[in-house]
């Protein structure tokens, strides 16, 4: 069983989510009309 939740809440396109290393955080791309291209 996998439970899955979202962790953004805006208008943007969030997505190619990927694990740190050490698993303890989540970095994503997110297309955001004031700053393209963000990594968050």
């Amino acid at each position: 069983l996998i439970l899955l939740q979202r962790t953004t809440h805006n208008p943007h396109v969030d997505r190619l989510p990927a694990w740190s290393p050490d698993g303890r955080k989540i970095a994503f791309y997110s297309e955001r009309d004031d700053m393209p291209g963000t990594v968050a």
